[in-house]
């Protein structure tokens, strides 16, 4: 089955990441483990066996020198006391030889440095019971002369050089093995450096391709985003977050291309609800400025008409309401107008028939006086 990684989560492939991070670490671990480990036991080895072993060796080769000059000092003198401290120092050294190469010879583990001690072994005891025999006859006084003693001192020089050349090789043996412990353990040391630095760069590696990873897949992704959401908290809902990854971010910046459209409709209804809104006020104002302007005006017309009608019921005939509009109160106002000139004809017109009347009244009533007085005459 093949994995597809475009298709992958960010956990999925920061887990992947790890793990290449982790195998390659731990490939490189391994072996500075493997090299570690071989340098302690080299360490250990040396600390242990080595360096004890030369140690055993440089001071049974003090003691035998030392047992060397009890005996030289020993057959020189003829101080019984004397010759009995040193037979003591003599006897004393011999032990701690016996005693370091038994710690020695525990030590001891290759094939060479055990023939070496087995020949040691043998010549040192040859060389000890030969010593014994030398020390006894000195102290017996059984050398007839110089010369005799002379040939037992180098015959017992001989046999000591022989134990200690038996030293001397397993000394320069466990040398040589420490020589190759320390150039072992150098180049174990040089190895576990190289390991370590590859294990830092392994780790430098790694690092780098997670900064790469997450600067291509992460940051700068989320840089955009937030630069398109700085645009948007500027008012442009134009915007878009052009990010095709098929993860997380890529869920995250379709949902904010999502959001960004939400909030560009949204804006849009609330300006055009706005809008509407100003316009309805706009309209109200309106309608409010017209109904005061006709509540003013209905006042102004209602108090002239109530003004003229006033000097109408008192007699006043000339009364007339000025018309502003040919509206209904303009048609009432001419109406009123009309009836009042109507009534200002009709009135005059009584006015006129009164004063007609009166006049053939006076002229009846000057008649009929003129007959009364000519009727009086004619009586007379």
């Amino acid at each position: 089955m093949r994995f597809n990684m475009n298709k992958s989560g960010l956990k999925t492939k920061f887990a992947l990441l790890f793990l290449f991070a982790i195998v390659l670490v731990s490939v490189v671990s391994l072996d500075a483990w493997k090299s570690l480990s071989a340098q302690n036991d080299a360490l250990v080895e040396f600390s242990v066996v080595s360096l004890p072993s030369v140690d055993y060796l440089l001071q049974m080769d003090r003691d035998l020198h030392q047992a060397l000059i009890a005996i030289k000092n020993l057959t020189d003198i003829n101080d019984p006391a004397a010759q009995s401290k040193f037979f003591d120092d003599y006897s004393s050294n011999i032990n701690q030889v016996r005693e370091r190469w038994a710690k020695y010879k525990a030590l001891a583990s290759t094939g060479e440095e055990k023939q070496l001690a087995q020949g040691f072994e043998k010549d040192f005891e040859k060389w000890k019971n030969y010593a014994d025999k030398f020390i006894n006859e000195n102290r017996n006084g059984n050398f007839v002369d110089t010369k005799a003693k002379t040939v037992s001192e180098e015959e017992l020089l001989g046999l000591f050089d022989v134990s200690r050349e038996y030293i001397n090789k397993l000394t320069e043996l466990v040398e040589n093995d420490v020589q190759e412990r320390k150039e072992l353990n150098e180049r174990n040391y040089s190895t576990t450096i190289k390991i370590l630095m590859m294990v830092f760069a392994a780790s430098l590696v790694s690092m780098l391709l997670a900064w790469l990873y997450s600067s291509k897949n992460i940051v700068k992704p989320v840089i955009t985003i937030k630069e398109m959401a700085l645009k948007v908290a500027s008012g442009n809902t134009e915007v878009k977050a052009n990010i095709n990854n098929k993860d997380e971010i890529g869920l995250l910046a379709g949902a904010f291309n999502t959001m960004v459209t939400s909030i560009a409709g949204l804006l849009k209804e609330s300006e055009e609800k706005a809008s509407s809104a100003r316009e309805a006020a706009q309209r109200a104002e309106a309608a409010e400025e017209l109904t005061k302007h006709q509540e003013a005006y209905l006042n102004r017309s209602i108090d002239a008409l109530l003004c003229e009608m006033k000097k109408f019921s008192e007699g006043d005939l000339s009364v007339k309401v000025d018309v502003e509009k040919n509206d209904s109160i303009g048609k009432l106002f001419t109406g009123f107008n009309q009836t009042v000139s109507m009534f200002q004809g009709l009135v005059n017109n009584v006015m006129n028939a009164i004063e007609a009347v009166a006049s053939s009244s006076a002229e009846i009533s000057s008649s009929s006086e003129e007959m009364a007085a000519g009727s009086s005459e004619q009586s007379q």
